[in-house]
């Protein structure tokens, strides 16, 4: 149980600097729509958002999200910190994926 309630207003003002919405979320995730990364608030600082990029997000796209979002994160009086990548991995014959994500940086 999080120490603070999880607002998603962060989240979605930070999403409306990348013109992206909030797909889904998931306990700690916010998976966002196109999928290119994930937001994960941090278990105790209300104020901290962990983002992992999918690992087939191009170079180019990466650093201009991470831009605009750094910028709109001031902004809002929030924290972003890029995390490890993270992947899908579909389950043979089965409707279940599992979130992998690689190595932290």
């Amino acid at each position: 149980m999080p120490a603070y309630i999880r607002s998603l207003t962060f989240v979605e003002g930070l999403l409306e600097a990348v013109d992206l919405k909030i797909e889904y979320p998931y306990d700690d995730m916010v998976f966002v729509e196109n999928n290119p990364f994930l937001l994960r608030f941090d278990a105790v600082d209300s104020k901290l958002l962990h983002l992992h990029f999918n690992h087939e997000c191009q170079t180019e796209y990466r650093h201009q999200l991470t831009l605009l979002m750094a910028q709109k994160a001031d902004e809002l009086g929030i924290r972003l910190n890029q995390h490890a990548d993270y992947s899908f991995q579909q389950h043979p014959g089965k409707e279940l994926v599992d979130i992998v994500f690689e190595k932290a940086l």
